[in-house]
This record gives structure tokens, C-alpha cells and sequence, in this order.
């Protein structure tokens, strides 16, 4: 792939360089609108496939929004909006380059949408033409230079013009703009946070808004998670909304009754796998549910109010994701079995990082391993995994083996919560060493395959 390749020459140009060394004659280029753009080769980090980002309300429409690269923020910019043209639709050409940009409060990493990638050329500096003058308002100071290669003009951009004055609101919301409710704080969040009279007084004041607050659920939703627009195709929306009020309203008249409300979640859970619904996508409604519900609860929105919600929201998302088949479809086996293959020379390489990365993020595990051998515990990790690929067309022989593993983790003190960090940790660590292999298609069939993953496991729990 192109992509692997120019990422390959961008790690051999010696990119970890510091930004005072330019100067540089090497150049990658990339197309918008048919057209060739080029910036300095020192400045480009990664090049990624669009995955989608987490939007920030009220900026410019070219901002996309901003996402976690291994804990920092980095604000994705659409180079075609960024220059004033009609935006396209994304396709699996369309990539984001992560790029090093000096601002007025110091280096930041940024990404940029383009529409493909192009290559890499060797430029000398009298093959470098000044930008021309332009008159009136047009501004073209982001223009470092002109070059002709192979009898194509090729804009060479300067990165700090064009990017180093974006509002500063994109960084000020700190590195929890990127993270969903499930990654930002349910580490902690058990069963015991469901305040049922707190749920039920709080829903009784947000029902005269149902109808209104169901329109904005998946107004948002389908703005944030474009996929997800597809399985409501010849949907009416209206009567969409009207469903979600009616399995909100149940979920609180049957709070008190768990075993009726889990055996009508579960009849749902299997009519949406039916329709297409993924496990992953559970995460992407609760997030975008959790905040539809706070902005109209307004002032009686408290961290309670919201612990108890997502904690409902905990036991809806594992209700419906049981009652899902386990077996997946023919072409997320083979792409897992593929790109598991492709890993394999690195996994324990792998595992140490993913161990390291854990106890980084989520110290409150590390307690559960002390007096562990932590070399073992990242070959058990392994042989899990490779257990895993192994039983992808034998499900319920993956299904009793994980339960036993489930009843084994119970035991050591794992709340189902710590499955959602081991998770996020794990889909982090295989997109790092995956590299340019890694896009959508192969994050969606690991996350659903981990999301099952979960699900068997906590089959093994007891009450």
C-alpha cells in the first residue's frame, strides 16, 4: 500500500528531527481537487485512513473535530474546506496527514484531510519558484513555493502559515474532548451508581422534551457517526425517535424489575443484530445519548445524575449485546485471521506495550497484578489471543473457554468496567502496530470481536 510505503520513507528521513533543522530538499505531496500540494517531509508524523473524529460544537466548518493519538489531542483540519472549496464525501482513497505545525505557544500536532496521497520528491532549491504576487484580499501567504515535477505543478505549502492561527478552542477542551463517556471515567462506575428513584425522578423531568431530545439523539449521531446512517436507510426517522422514547419510558418502568427488563432488552438486542447493529456500535449511542440527555437537563444535570445514567446505560448495552449471536460474518473472520497473521512477528512486542500502556492509563488496574510475573502474563495475553483467532468458527467452544476465563478474572477482583479500558488499551495498541494495514473495516472486527469478547466473559460472573 502507498500509504505504508510513504510512511516507511517518512521514518527513514529521519523524521523524529527536531522542527529547528528544515532546510530539508525532500518533499510529500498529496492531491485536493485534482491538484498537487506538497509540505516539507520533516513536518509529516503519519499518515492515517479517516476514521472518523469527536466534533467540538461552534468552530469552523473546516475543522472536523479532534482525536486521540496515543493521549494527545490533535485537531483535524480539511485542507479542501481550509482553501474555500466544496467539500466531497470522504472515500478509501481520502487520509488524514498527521503533521508537526510551530504556533505562537509552540510545536502542536495536527492532522490535515486530503484527498489522496501522491509520493515523495527530492527537490533542489533552484527548482524552487517564489509564489506569485496576488492582488486584492486573496491571501497566499501560506504559499512557500512553486515547483514543476515531471511536468506538474506542485504547491509547496508552508504549514505553519496555513495552520499555526487555528481558534484556540480546538486545544482548550483538553485531552477529555476526545474520549467517550465509556473511556473518559467508567472505569469506577458499577451497579452500585444506579440510583433508581434518581433515575426515575430525572427522566420524569426530562419527558416533556422526549420527543425534542430523541430528534437531537439522532440528529448528532448521524452527524458524528455518518456509518451508522446507513442501517436507518428506508427508515421513517419520526417513528425512529418515537421507538427510542418508548425504550427509554421502559427501561424506567422496569428498573425495578430486572429480569422483565432483561428479557425485553434482550429480544431487542437480537432484532437490532438483525438489522446490521454491531457490538461497537452500543459506545457510539450511549456517548451520543449521555450528552443529548445532559444538555437538556441542564442545571440538574450532576456527576450523580450522570453515573447513574451511564450506569443504566452499562446494563442496557450488556443485556442487548447477550442476546447477540456470536458467530461473525465470513469477511470479519478472514480479515482478523489476516491481519492477525500480519502481527504475529510482533506480538510479544505487542503485549509488552499493550501491559505498559494499561497501567499508564489505568493505574487502579496494576494493584490486581502484584506478585505476578509480568514477562507470563504477557505470554498468557498471547495465547489468549491467538485462542481467540484460532475458535472464530467454533464459537461456542470460544464461548465455554472465555467463560471459565470470565469466572477466573471475577476472582481476582475484575469488575466488568476494567473490560471497556482492556479493550479501548488493546484496539489503541494493535492500530499502533498495525500501522499503514490498520482502517476501518479491520477496527470495526476488532471491536466487535473484543465487545464479544467481554460479553463471554461476564457470562462466566456470578452474582
Amino acid at each position: 500500500m502507498i500509504e505504508t510505503e510513504l510512511n516507511e520513507a517518512i521514518e527513514q528521513t529521519g523524521n523524529e528531527t527536531s522542527l529547528e533543522t528544515g532546510g530539508a530538499d525532500q518533499y510529500f505531496t498529496f492531491v485536493i481537487a485534482d491538484h498537487e500540494y506538497g509540505v516539507d517531509i520533516l513536518r509529516v508524523q503519519e499518515i492515517r485512513g479517516w476514521n472518523g473524529v469527536r466534533q467540538i460544537p461552534q468552530l469552523p466548518s473546516y475543522i472536523k473535530g479532534v482525536i486521540d493519538l496515543r493521549g494527545d489531542v490533535v485537531p483535524i483540519i480539511d485542507l479542501r474546506e481550509r482553501f474555500g472549496m466544496l467539500p466531497v464525501p470522504y472515500s478509501n482513497l481520502t487520509v488524514v496527514v498527521i503533521v508537526k505545525v510551530v504556533t505562537q505557544k509552540g510545536n502542536q500536532v495536527m492532522g490535515v484531510v486530503v484527498d489522496a496521497v501522491s509520493d515523495v520528491y527530492d527537490l533542489a532549491e533552484d527548482e524552487l519558484k517564489e509564489a506569485p504576487e496576488m492582488s486584492g484580499d486573496v491571501d497566499v501567504n501560506y504559499i512557500q513555493h512553486i515547483a514543476t515535477v515531471n511536468d506538474k505543478m506542485v504547491v509547496l505549502l508552508d504549514i505553519d502559515e496555513l495552520l499555526g492561527n487555528l481558534p484556540r478552542e480546538i486545544t482548550k477542551q483538553g485531552a477529555s474532548a476526545t474520549k467517550t463517556p465509556a473511556e473518559i471515567d467508567d472505569s469506577d462506575v458499577t451497579d452500585a451508581d444506579l440510583d433508581v428513584e434518581l433515575l426515575e425522578s430525572s427522566f420524569s423531568a426530562l419527558a416533556p422534551n422526549g420527543e425534542a431530545l430523541t430528534a437531537v439523539f439522532y440528529r448528532e449521531l448521524f452527524k458524528r457517526y455518518p456509518d451508522l446512517a446507513t442501517l436507518f436507510e428506508g427508515v421513517e426517522i419520526k417513528e425512529q425517535e418515537q421507538k427510542l422514547l418508548e425504550t427509554l419510558k421502559l427501561v424506567v418502568a422496569n428498573i425495578r424489575r430486572p429480569e422483565k427488563l432483561a428479557n425485553e432488552l434482550s429480544q431487542l438486542g437480537e432484532r437490532h443484530q438483525s438489522y446490521g447493529v454491531l457490538t461497537s456500535h452500543y459506545d457510539a449511542v450511549a456517548e451520543v445519548l449521555l450528552e443529548t440527555l445532559a444538555e437538556y437537563a441542564g442545571g440538574l444535570w450532576s456527576d450523580k445524575v450522570r453515573r447513574t445514567w451511564l450506569a443504566a446505560l452499562m446494563k442496557i448495552k450488556l443485556a442487548m449485546i447477550g442476546a447477540h449471536e456470536t458467530a461473525l460474518p465470513e469477511e470479519q473472520v478472514v480479515l482478523l485471521e489476516s491481519s492477525f497473521a500480519a502481527l504475529a512477528p510482533q506480538t510479544n512486542a505487542l503485549a509488552e506495550r499493550f501491559y505498559k500502556r494499561l497501567f499508564e492509563l489505568h493505574p487502579d488496574v496494576k494493584p490486581m497484578f502484584e506478585g505476578s510475573d509480568i514477562a507470563e502474563q504477557q505470554n498468557k495475553l498471547v495465547t489468549a489471543l491467538q485462542l481467540v483467532i484460532n475458535s472464530l468458527r467454533n464459537p461456542e467452544a470460544l464461548r465455554n473457554v472465555l467463560k471459565d476465563l470470565g469466572k477466573k478474572h471475577q476472582a481476582y477482583g475484575a469488575a466488568p468496567a476494567h473490560f471497556d479500558a482492556v479493550a479501548a488499551v488493546m484496539l489503541e495498541v494493535l492500530e499502533e502496530f498495525a500501522g499503514g494495514l490498520w482502517n476501518p473495516p479491520m477496527a470495526a472486527a476488532w471491536a466487535d470481536t473484543l465487545g464479544a469478547v467481554k460479553v463471554m466473559m461476564l457470562e462466566g460472573y456470578e452474582d
